[in-house]
Formats: structure tokens, C-alpha cells, sequence
């Protein structure tokens, strides 16, 4: 997902996301066509568990990482027939 895609899951600037995955806190690759970083969802996920673990109200995060996942994978389970 782009760093704008995971800045509003995560309720934070886009920049913000962006120095998250330069610090570590996320994991992402850089595209080489375009220069820009792609964060993994897994990556998010764990990160709000490790602050849920950490007493941090998060599921309201959850909520919108579920409902990005759902998106990108309708497109799929639509034209395959439900096997992601």
C-alpha cells in the first residue's frame, strides 16, 4: 500500500508513515518506477499489535487495515473465483 493508504489507517501524516519505515517501525520497499515507498499491510498489523500489547487503543486502526485488505482483495476473489 502507498504511505498515504497507510497514514490514514494509521491516523497519521503521510510523512509520518514515511519516517516510520525509515525508522524501522514499518516495513517497506521502495518502487523503483516510481521512486516511492509501498508498505506492507502485515507490517501494519503488527504494528498496531505490538502497541496494543503496549496498552494503546488501536482498534479502531484494525477496523481500517480490515477494510483496505477487503478492498484490494475483492477485485481478486471476483475475477478468481474466491482463491487469493
Amino acid at each position: 500500500m502507498t504511505t498515504g493508504e497507510a497514514a490514514k489507517i494509521l491516523g497519521v501524516s503521510r510523512s509520518t508513515a514515511t519516517r516510520m519505515v525509515t525508522k524501522g517501525k514499518l516495513f517497506g520497499k521502495v518502487n523503483v518506477l516510481t521512486g516511492k515507498r509501498d508498505i506492507s499491510s502485515s507490517s501494519i498489523y503488527d504494528f498496531l499489535v505490538l502497541c496494543t500489547v503496549k496498552g494503546k487503543k488501536v482498534q479502531e486502526h484494525f477496523e481500517r487495515l480490515e477494510a483496505f485488505d477487503s478492498s484490494c482483495k475483492a477485485p481478486f476473489e471476483h475475477n478468481c473465483g474466491g482463491d487469493v
